[in-house]
């Protein structure tokens, strides 16, 4: 579906703010804990596909719910978020 170049959406910025906010709120919790990172990065490197998705999940739970929202909206609407949401999303729709 072909979008005018000027063309925003706001539930696209509100999803872009969320992955935002969820991506930084979980990588300072993270680096906050009291886990090892460098064991942390081993697990990821060497792990499978399942356990992967298991590591992801149990570490970035909000970002991964916002990314889900992302393509379920995408699917629905034709848009790409961030093509048609990071005016709103960073500019409040002002740009």
């Amino acid at each position: 579906m072909k979008f005018p170049d000027n063309f925003q959406c706001d539930e696209c910025g509100a999803i872009l703010r969320e992955m935002r906010e969820a991506v930084a709120a979980e990588s300072r919790a993270v680096q906050a804990s009291d886990r090892d990172l460098t064991e942390l990065r081993q697990q990821w490197l060497h792990a499978d596909e399942m356990r992967l998705r298991e590591l992801t999940e149990s570490y970035y739970s909000r970002t991964m719910a916002a990314r889900k929202r992302r393509t379920e909206h995408e699917i629905l609407t034709g848009h790409n978020a961030i093509t048609h949401g990071w005016r709103t999303a960073w500019f409040g729709g002002r740009f």
